[in-house]
C-alpha cells in the first residue's frame, strides 16, 4: 500500500525485529485497518522467506494464533500440542493463546 509508514524496532543483538505499520498520511484509520491483515501477512511472508518468524520472543498470543497453521507444518503443530498436553494436561496455562 503506497505511503504506508513502517517503523522497525527490536533486539538486533538476538535477531528479534518488530514492526509497526502506520496508515499513509491522510488515510482514514478504518480503511487502513481493513487492509491490516493483508499488510501483516506480506511482512510475515518476507520474514519466512529469509528464515525468520511471524512471532518473536513475545510469543503468538491471540492476534497471531491463526498464523500458526500458515507458517508451521502439521508435524510441528502436532509436536507442540503433544508437548503442551505433557506440561499442561488440564489446559490451565494460557488457554486458547498458545496453539490453534
Amino acid at each position: 500500500m503506497p505511503g504506508t509508514r513502517t517503523f522497525a524496532y527490536g533486539h538486533f543483538g538476538d535477531g528479534n525485529v518488530h514492526f509497526n505499520l502506520c496508515a499513509p498520511k491522510g488515510m482514514e484509520a478504518s480503511a487502513f485497518m481493513a487492509r491490516a491483515a493483508d499488510l501483516h501477512r506480506a511482512v510475515y511472508d518476507i520474514a519466512a522467506e529469509y528464515g525468520g518468524s511471524f512471532a518473536a520472543e513475545h510469543g503468538v498470543g491471540i492476534v497471531k494464533l491463526a498464523e500458526m497453521e500458515r507458517y508451521r507444518s502439521p508435524v510441528e503443530l502436532d509436536l507442540m500440542r503433544k508437548f503442551k498436553r505433557l506440561l499442561d494436561p488440564d489446559g490451565l496455562f494460557n488457554p486458547g493463546k498458545v496453539l490453534p
